[in-house]
């Protein structure tokens, strides 16, 4: 069954996110379904992610990103994380949907088929 993977970190920002990306492969892992990221409601960073099976989000989390995360200059304990069983997960054909660098706050959106 596939899960779905939310971290709220309070001290994460953009600037780390990339930092964080730069020492990992950008295309989805395998056993990786889905990856969202942006500004947490509360402050700090959030990622919102979908994984075939809990095991192999978590080979994910041991062996690429706490890595990454201490290359990236994080200190302390990583973030937690909050995993729950998804029922039905709806995607259009895969696309890599990022905001533009100068759309302001209009929210602009550009898409990408991979």
């Amino acid at each position: 069954m596939s899960i779905a993977m939310l971290v709220d970190n309070p001290a994460g920002s953009r600037e780390l996110y990339e930092r964080i990306l730069a020492h990992i492969d950008q295309d989805l892992p395998l056993g990786g379904i889905l990856h969202l990221a942006g500004p947490s409601p509360t402050g700090g960073w959030r990622v919102i992610e979908i994984w075939d099976s809990s095991e192999e989000a978590e080979r994910f989390l041991t062996e690429r990103f706490a890595p990454a995360l201490r290359a990236a200059g994080f200190e302390g304990p990583p973030p937690q994380r909050e995993f729950w069983p998804v029922q039905v997960h709806e995607a259009a054909p895969r696309q890599r949907v990022s905001v533009a660098e100068n759309s302001g706050s209009t929210g602009e959106s550009t898409s990408t088929q991979r």
